[in-house]
């Protein structure tokens, strides 16, 4: 590798670095805002919906998901207008529903993907792709894998994983016993 080509590879990298750092900053600023929504507190949950194929998993499992981490209220944050629009959500125990904008949702994932801001972790993000190396799309797309636990006993194949699985196994570990 020459000189040239190494200190053009610096650059690139710093300048992803500082645009990383700057989105980061954004996300602490949307995060500031959903805090201050009244009755948030250490036990209410934020979740946030990037990815309709997983929302009405994640709106069907929220209540489990909230008694797993022994949380009583979850504030849904989302871009989608639809879902601001659905009047039954499935649970009671949605305190309100937040939109934001695509891009304050990929500054508030980077965020969580970059620092641990939050020490009552309240913050699930509900999407395949993000944060960065989730990976869900693929699991979805391969049919050599098999799960489907929501449909049967954890373990046992029954067929293809579906977003429900991706939503329960992987996002909210209900069937984690260490979570």
């Amino acid at each position: 590798m020459t000189n040239t080509t190494a200190r053009t590879n610096q650059a690139v990298t710093r300048i992803w670095l500082f645009g990383s750092l700057m989105s980061a900053f954004r996300g602490w600023s949307v995060w500031k805002k959903i805090k201050k929504t009244d009755g948030f507190n250490e036990s209410c949950a934020a979740i946030l919906i990037d990815d309709e194929v997983l929302e009405d998993a994640a709106l069907k499992h929220l209540d489990e998901f909230l008694k797993k981490r022994k949380m009583k209220k979850a504030i849904i944050i989302t871009a989608n207008r639809k879902l601001l629009t659905q009047m039954d959500w499935g649970s009671n125990r949605i305190l309100k529903v937040i939109r934001i904008t695509r891009k304050q949702g990929l500054d508030l994932m980077r965020l969580f993907s970059l620092y641990e801001f939050d020490k009552y972790c309240r913050l699930v993000c509900v999407s395949l792709t993000r944060p960065y190396g989730r990976c869900g799309d693929l699991m979805l797309e391969d049919s050599s894998l098999a799960c489907n636990a929501t449909s049967g006993a954890p373990g046992q194949a029954q067929g293809r994983i579906t977003p429900e699985d991706i939503v329960t196994i992987g996002i909210y570990r209900l069937y984690a016993d260490n979570c």
